[in-house]
């Protein structure tokens, strides 16, 4: 299965032992919006479709955050459909579960925060779309994916966008750093260039 970074004939192992990672600066440093309903770090947002949000940040945390996979077909229709790094699509609830665990199986301590959320409706575009960035805090101590384990804490920066119809979720398209992410690791573990300030 492909990774990030190979359709462009780029090893992202190989990437991200070359880049430092700089760690955070900004907003990034500082705490979640207390109700990112009412502001996120990108400023006071409209009280748009608040049930079709509440609903996402819902989502968000009991099945990404509290692993309650059961929970994906309360909130996603049996025909979900999921695209992420590495250009690939996901399927059907099962296979969902399955995507979500592969990729916090490294961090057995994950937690997801939302950091914002913004809103678009359009017919032309099948409906409402509630897009989310957020963050996954966690460390690497579970399934060596990202080699030798490190038992250091590592921070992610993403984006989902979620298509919301009929009160459900239909599709998510997801994007997360993973070069970010392994630099981090391989800081942490003495392979890449220690971390200095910020790239973000």
């Amino acid at each position: 299965m492909p990774e990030l970074g190979e359709h462009f004939g780029v090893d992202p192992d190989e990437a991200a032992r070359a880049l430092r990672f700089q760690g955070y600066s900004g907003s990034m440093t500082e705490e979640p919006p207390k109700d990112v309903l009412l502001a996120g770090v990108s400023g006071p947002r409209p009280d748009d479709f608040r049930p079709e949000c509440e609903m996402v940040l819902e989502f968000i945390e009991e099945v990404w955050s509290q692993r309650r996979l059961h929970k994906v077909g309360d909130f996603m229709v049996r025909d979900l459909f999921l695209h992420t790094i590495g250009d690939r699509t996901v399927i059907r609830p099962e296979r969902y579960q399955s995507d979500l665990l592969a990729m916090v199986g490294a961090f057995p301590d994950a937690r997801f925060a939302v950091r914002d959320v913004q809103t678009n409706h359009s017919p032309r575009y099948a409906g409402l779309r509630v897009a989310v960035t957020w963050t996954m805090h966690g460390t690497y101590r579970g399934t060596p994916v990202f080699g030798r384990l490190t038992d250091q804490p590592v921070t992610v920066l993403g984006v989902s966008q979620f298509l919301i119809q009929g009160g459900r979720i239909v599709r998510e398209h997801r994007v997360y750093d993973e070069i970010s992410l392994r630099a981090q690791i391989n800081g942490t573990r003495g392979d890449g260039p220690a971390v200095e300030a910020n790239i973000y």
